[in-house]
């Protein structure tokens, strides 16, 4: 026999039978903590980027870095701002569609990371660039699966309401 819900499963076995119950969300506490904290490490990414050391002091980055940073520093803002939304309020379509926000901005910074290259590894014995290129190409496409993911969720989230 096997029940189902309206919320997100996971089978467990019982031994004779299956049943399936509601995968448990973590409490609000833990769920505003862990926002907090992603408020909190976006904002010490900016201050390292733009203040202290700030990006000029990593020595493979390029002057074209400077292309780069200011869509950084927005993806960087919109995490914050989405973030803080959830420390109000972070039903799942929220979280979804929130989720699916960041994940397409995050593309948006990686493709222009990608299109501007601002890195130089010349000094180095290892293919660093060609390494950097997949990485990057890896998260692009982890960007789009978070997009679809997120939207999917955020469909079926809305139909359940």
């Amino acid at each position: 026999m096997t029940t189902t819900t309206t919320t997100t499963t996971t089978p467990v076995v019982t031994g004779q039978v299956d049943v399936v119950r509601p995968k448990r969300r973590q409490t609000v506490g833990m769920r505003r903590f862990g926002y907090a904290i992603a408020i909190a490490i976006n904002v010490a990414f900016i201050f390292l980027i733009n203040e202290w050391p700030g990006w000029n002091s990593v020595v493979f980055l390029t002057d074209e870095t400077e292309t780069v940073v200011p869509i950084l520093n927005a993806a960087l803002v919109i995490s914050i701002v989405v973030n803080a939304i959830y420390l109000t309020a972070d039903p799942r379509w929220l979280r979804a569609i929130g989720d699916a926000v960041t994940a397409a901005v995050s593309f948006i910074v990686i493709l222009v990371t990608l299109r501007v290259f601002p890195f130089d590894f010349t000094d180095y014995s290892f293919d660093w660039a060609m390494l950097v290129q997949v990485i990057l190409g890896v998260g692009l496409i982890g960007c789009l699966v978070g997009v679809i993911a997120n939207l999917v969720t955020f469909t079926r989230e809305v139909g359940n309401v």
